[in-house]
């Protein structure tokens, strides 16, 4: 799985033995948006050695954190906030564009992504990835199984993204 965060320079990348990682690189594009050439040619071995494995250490205490849609707010996520207030004594809501919530769980910079609303599959594969090179889950919210894919309809389920 890879995902590209280009206005913060960063590549998130993961693969299934190898387990995820994080590139930032402020020369990591190009200005016609591409890869740059320092990067390119010598595979996934290439990026590993200038990237860092995520989760890095654990994180300096924090509140719990829980990253949202930014686009997308909904009243369910509005209650799963609140609900994790009362269970929490001190809990953050960071709201973040698109797959970038899935890779601040899996850095370890967020506790916690419920998404409480449509998707489709492509939305969320290779955040999911991500999530789980680096040990994390993505588990459904009805059924608490992993999100799965391939299914005849694309929309998927609501989900939730853990450490």
């Amino acid at each position: 799985g890879v995902v590209l965060i280009p206005d913060k320079s960063t590549l998130y990348f993961a693969e299934k033995a190898l387990g995820a990682y994080r590139l930032y690189d402020k020369n990591l594009l190009t200005e016609g948006g591409a890869l740059f050439e320092g990067h390119s040619g010598s595979g996934l071995q290439d990026f590993i050695k200038c990237a860092v494995k995520i989760p890095e250490q654990a994180p300096s205490p924090r509140p719990y954190t829980i990253v949202g849609s930014r686009s997308h707010p909904s009243k369910e996520v509005k209650a799963f906030v609140e609900a994790r207030r009362k269970e929490f004594a001190d809990v953050a809501f960071v709201s973040a564009g698109s797959a970038l919530k899935f890779c601040l769980v899996a850095e370890g910079r967020a506790d916690i992504y419920p998404r409480l609303g449509p998707t489709m599959e492509w939305d969320t594969a290779a955040g999911q990835m991500v999530v789980e090179g680096a040990g994390g889950q993505v588990l459904r919210h009805d059924t608490g199984e992993p999100l799965g894919y391939n299914k005849q309809d694309l929309t998927n389920p609501w989900f939730v993204v853990t450490r």
